[in-house]
């Protein structure tokens, strides 16, 4: 990360999408504990209530934080504690939709579910699917899998990519 001020406004002069990418894995390598998260939750609702913003769905990759060792049920904490502060100080809700990077492959996918289905925080309304390869997101009849996960997470329905890349779980 830049230190000088200008270069850093230059940093986060977005090219391209691979570009913003590089920009977001950088700034992610900053967070190392939930505190963090909690921290920048509570900035984004300062953030979302000053542009006038009363309900967001905000996106996060689980796998992400989980790699670089905060634990799934930290943070499920994190994001809840810092939403009720938002929401207690600014009447800004927010809720939670979890991304699956494509960079993250199969296996950063299921880690992603997994961890929804067994320690979802509060508010967790959705999945995306993100990264810097293209992604077709056309909806599909889904797959038992993806059927029964979304029942396990109370939802009622899902939309599935054409094409995942991933073999069915054995």
């Amino acid at each position: 990360m830049p230190a000088d001020p200008a270069a850093l406004r230059a940093f986060y002069a977005f090219r391209d999408f691979p570009h913003f990418i590089e920009v977001y894995t950088a700034v992610s390598g900053l967070v190392r504990a939930a505190a963090d998260i909690e921290a920048l939750v509570v900035g984004l609702g300062g953030d979302l209530l000053a542009q006038g913003v009363l309900y967001a769905e905000v996106t996060v990759t689980p796998v992400t934080h989980l790699r670089v060792g905060i634990r799934a049920g930290d943070l499920a904490r994190a994001l809840e504690s810092g939403a009720a502060q938002v929401r207690r100080d600014t009447g800004v809700e927010l809720a939670w939709v979890y991304d699956i990077s494509a960079g993250d492959g199969c296996s950063g996918a299921r880690e992603t579910l997994q961890v929804a289905l067994d320690q979802p925080p509060a508010g967790l309304v959705g999945f995306g699917l993100g990264g810097a390869r293209p992604v077709s997101t056309a909806p599909t009849t889904s797959s038992p899998e993806t059927g029964h996960l979304t029942r396990r997470l109370g939802w009622s329905r899902s939309y599935e990519p054409t094409t995942t890349g991933c073999p069915a779980k054995p």
